[in-house]
Order: structure tokens, then sequence, then C-alpha cells
């Protein structure tokens, strides 16, 4: 019924997205990429809810204490049938052995398989080092890559993409290009 009401969004109906970070920007956008009818989603985070986030964040206190990734997930299963959410605790950034169907996984290896299934990569996260590291991995398997941050408060904010062999330049380059002011800082809270 959806895809018949707005049947624009039928070709990205079976389109496979990572999303790494799932905190107060990555749980709104896994939360729209689920309404706008993508069927596969693997979400990556570490972290637990903690009361603080229930102002940015996309649901309530119930999930206070909870891993970030099996409450999106519960969610996602729950609010739109026939998605397949997969959810993964993991610590990007840390060498580590991670359990894979009870089976000892290099974490490095088993993200770069993910990131090779995906059909695109959405960061989230604002840490430099993941986005990085996400980044070189996105252009080693060739998969487009999109990074958003978000500014303190949410007055503003960075979106940017990389699509292989399409776009110019990478995640790098505009690093580079923000820290030498050549691309003007988002609206920030007053104070922040």
């Amino acid at each position: 019924n959806i895809m018949q009401r707005i049947p624009r969004l039928k070709p990205i109906s079976d389109k496979k997205v990572l999303i790494v970070g799932v905190g107060a920007l990555g749980s709104h956008i896994v939360w729209q990429l689920a309404r706008a009818g993508i069927q596969s989603i693997t979400i990556i985070d570490f972290d637990i809810v903690q009361v603080g986030n229930i102002p940015r964040w996309l649901l309530g206190f119930f999930a206070v204490g909870k891993l970030k990734v099996e409450i999106i997930n519960s969610f996602l299963t729950q609010s739109f049938p026939g998605i397949k959410c997969t959810s993964i605790a993991l610590h990007i950034g840390v060498d580590q052995t991670i359990p894979v169907n009870r089976k000892p996984v290099d974490a490095h290896d088993y993200l770069s398989n993910i990131i090779r299934g995906s059909d695109l990569v959405i960061d989230s996260t604002a840490e430099t080092n993941v986005t990085n590291y996400l980044s070189s991995l996105c252009s080693q398997n060739s998969t487009p890559f999109v990074w958003a941050t978000a500014t303190q408060g949410g007055w503003g904010g960075i979106v940017g993409r990389v699509i292989p062999e399409i776009t110019k330049g990478n995640w790098m380059d505009f690093s580079y290009h923000s820290a030498n002011g050549d691309i003007p800082a988002p609206a920030a809270e007053e104070g922040s």
C-alpha cells in the first residue's frame, strides 16, 4: 500500500543501508529510512540510552539503561512489518574480536564485510576518528558514504556524501577544507 501511494519510493525499498551511530541524529535518520520503505537496515552503536539523551533521542524513558541498537531494532520491527533490522553492539575503533554466531571474528573484517554488502553507509557518530575510518572502508569497497553531524542544541549541522566514481573528493578533503576555514561552520547554540 505504501509503494502504491508513493511509487517513487519503490526503487529504494530493496536497498541495504548501514547506519553507524543511532544517537540523537542517527535514531531519527533510521526512523525516516524505515518510513521511506527501506526494508534492510543494519545499525551499529555500542552505547546505552541515558536520561540526558531523551530530549534529543527518538524514543522515551522506557529505553533508559538499554542498548540503543536493541531498542531501535525493537521499535523498527514492531512499527514497520517486514523490515529486516540487524543490530550490532560494536565499539568501532577498538581492536577487538567479537562473537558472531558463537565464533570469534575480527571486528575490522566483520565491519568491512557489512560495508561491502551495503548500498549505502551513513555515519552519524560525530566522531572524527570513526568517520575517517568508515570513509576509508567505504572508499576501499566502493560503497556510497554519507556523514551527518549536528551542532550543540541542534541549531545547525553538516551532511556530506561521497558516491564512488560520481562525486569528487572525499571526507578527508572535506575535513581539510573545514579545518582550514574554507567551509563556514554551521550555526550552533549560543554559548556552546
